[in-house]
């Protein structure tokens, strides 16, 4: 009986690994294809914007909550590889 607990507990481990590394790649990919200008600019904008508010900090939060420094092609990028990691670990299971 300890076995099977013994072997649950290593596939959870092997799992969370996995899911660790996958998202640490697709972090990677996905500063590559950010778009460094746009960034920078939307960062200035924010900080000259957020000079005039009474309360700087809660504002410029407020404003990336709201999605200020959102990308399309970074979300895009996690969300291929989000599906593909999830394709590819349904196949591996089916396949076993």
């Amino acid at each position: 009986m300890l076995g099977v607990y013994i072997l649950a507990g290593m596939t959870l481990l092997l799992g969370m690994f996995l899911a660790w590394a996958w998202g640490t790649v697709v972090m990677i990919i996905a500063v590559a294809v950010q778009d460094k200008s746009a960034y920078h600019a939307a960062l200035k904008n924010l900080q000259s914007q957020a000079k005039t508010h009474p309360n700087p900090q809660v504002w410029a939060q407020d404003a990336v909550y709201n999605g200020a420094f959102l990308d399309t092609g970074v979300s895009a990028v996690y969300m291929a590889f989000g599906i593909l990691f999830v394709y590819l670990m349904v196949r591996t299971a089916i396949s076993s």
